[in-house]
């Protein structure tokens, strides 16, 4: 069928996706969840995806949202293992949204928090956003004493921030 046709287009289904209109956007998202992926054809669609979060601006909230929706509902089971440096690009994005894409991620990456690189649960904490701290400050707890212990310096800045939020979480 002609459907099929299109669904095989990773680069035509990310430009829905990633649509200058939400009406497309929202329509791209319920047609991807109804599409039976390969592996190659959800990566394909997850980089074109993620590369166009990364050059949004701040003006592009709400394509920005959409897109990082669509891209978690969607390819969750593909996020689980992708690559810790991607991941680093969406924490250190500008953007919230992007950022938040980014934490969840790491929320549900196959790597657990203990064998995360420290710079991105730091780049975390350190975001401008109280909603992304929070996910650093979730992930940082589920590290064991042992290894907290080791990482006194991150729990020294938390413990002085400026910022009363990230203060209370660190306290339990």
């Amino acid at each position: 069928t002609s459907r099929d046709r299109f669904v095989k287009d990773s680069g035509f289904l990310a430009g829905l996706a990633s649509s200058l209109y939400a009406d497309t956007r929202v329509f791209a998202r319920t047609l991807l969840r109804s599409v039976s992926f390969t592996e190659d054809a959800a990566r394909a669609c997850i980089v074109k995806l993620i590369a166009h979060l990364l050059v949004l601006e701040p003006h592009q909230a709400e394509q920005a949202k959409d897109i990082a929706e669509t891209v978690f509902t969607v390819f969750s089971a593909q996020l689980r293992t992708i690559g810790l440096n991607v991941v680093a690009d969406l924490v250190t994005h500008p953007m919230v949204e992007v950022q938040e894409l980014g934490g969840n991620i790491l929320l549900n990456h196959e790597t657990k928090a203990h064998n995360l690189p420290e710079s991105l649960i730091h780049a975390l904490i350190q975001s401008n956003f109280e909603t992304i701290r929070a996910i650093g400050i979730r992930l940082l707890s589920e590290l064991p004493d042992e290894l907290l212990v080791n990482r006194k310096g991150v729990l020294r800045a938390i413990c002085i921030h400026a910022l009363p939020d990230l203060r209370q979480a660190i306290r339990p």
